[in-house]
């Protein structure tokens, strides 16, 4: 079960001007039962961003199984960019065709609005976790 609705955006768009700050790539989406997270590394290899935000800010946060993966930072950004003036997120994890589905809807007459990235698979010997902490390890 993946199921996930936010209707604050601030957040998603706050994090990712931040990061895009400082990084130029990829980041990481962690979706694990009780939390979501974004984890960027700045050039340096010994700096990792992170940013958790808990199920408690979401409408609806259903992950049964940790999930991680890889996107391009500016492909999230402008998709959220885009959705920015909808009122609520869904996010839709689609494993077989490695995509995440961002499905913006509105409060009142607009038609909703959809964007698809494609993400790669972070394998399972590139995660390195220590004491509730991720490290993903940046190729």
């Amino acid at each position: 079960m993946f199921s996930i609705k936010v209707d604050n955006l601030d957040p998603f768009l706050d994090a990712t001007s931040l990061f895009t700050e400082f990084i130029n790539d990829e980041i990481c989406l962690k979706f694990s039962p009780s939390t979501f997270s974004m984890i960027a590394r700045y050039q340096c290899p010994t700096f990792f961003a992170m940013l958790f935000m808990p199920h408690p800010l979401f409408v609806e946060y259903s992950v049964d199984r940790n999930h991680i993966s890889r996107i391009s930072l500016r492909c999230f950004r402008n998709a959220l960019l885009e959705g920015q003036s909808y009122s609520s997120m869904s996010i839709h994890l689609r494993e077989p065709q490695n995509t995440i589905l961002f499905k913006f809807e509105p409060s009142i007459l607009i038609t909703s609005r959809g964007s698809q990235i494609t993400f790669s698979a972070v394998p399972r010997e590139e995660i390195i976790i220590r004491e509730e902490v991720c490290f993903v390890k940046f190729v």
